[in-house]
C-alpha cells in the first residue's frame, strides 16, 4: 500500500512539473465554398497553425464552431490533423457545414438593419493533444472588415 501511494505522488508530482502548453496560433488562409453529394453547400477553411511550444503537438481531433453577429453559422469537427513540429508551423483544412437556421436569422437580421461598422464574428476552436494533455481551447472574435481579437 505504501509502495502504492509513493507512486502516486511520484507521478503527480512528475506531471506537475511539466511546462504548461501554450495554445497554437492561428491564421485563416482561406475559406471556399465547395459543393457537396448531399447539395447542401461546405465550406473549406484553411488555416495556418504555429507551435509555440518545445514540443510536438500530436493533435488527435478538434471541434469548431463560427457565429456571426450571435448568430451560429458554421460547426464542424476533424480527426485528420498534422502533427505541429516543436516551434513549427502546419496548414490545415476544415470542412464545415452551414448552420441553414441560423444563417436564416442572420440574413433577416442583416435585411432589417444593416451593420455599419462590419459583421461581429466568434471562432471556438477545441484541438485535443492527446490523453495527457489538457484540450488547447482558441476564441478569436473580431469585425468581418474590422479588426481580430484574442
Amino acid at each position: 500500500m505504501s509502495r502504492l501511494l509513493l507512486l502516486c505522488c511520484l507521478l503527480l508530482s512528475a506531471c506537475a512539473s511539466l511546462n504548461p502548453i501554450q495554445a497554437p496560433k492561428v491564421l485563416v488562409n482561406s475559406v471556399v465554398l465547395q459543393p457537396h453529394a448531399s447539395g447542401l453547400p461546405q465550406l473549406a477553411i484553411s488555416l495556418h497553425l504555429s507551435n509555440p511550444n518545445d514540443r510536438d503537438l500530436s493533435l488527435r481531433g478538434a471541434s469548431y464552431d463560427l457565429s456571426v453577429e450571435g448568430h451560429a453559422l458554421l460547426s464542424g469537427v476533424a480527426n485528420q490533423l498534422p502533427v505541429l513540429p516543436a516551434y513549427g508551423e502546419a496548414d490545415v483544412t476544415l470542412l464545415a457545414r452551414p448552420d441553414m437556421l441560423g444563417a436564416l436569422a442572420l440574413a433577416q437580421q442583416l435585411l432589417s438593419a444593416p451593420p455599419k461598422d462590419g459583421l461581429g464574428y466568434q471562432l471556438h476552436l477545441v484541438l485535443d493533444a492527446g490523453a495527457l494533455l489538457p484540450n488547447i481551447t482558441l476564441n478569436k472574435e473580431g469585425r468581418l472588415g474590422g479588426s481580430t481579437r484574442q
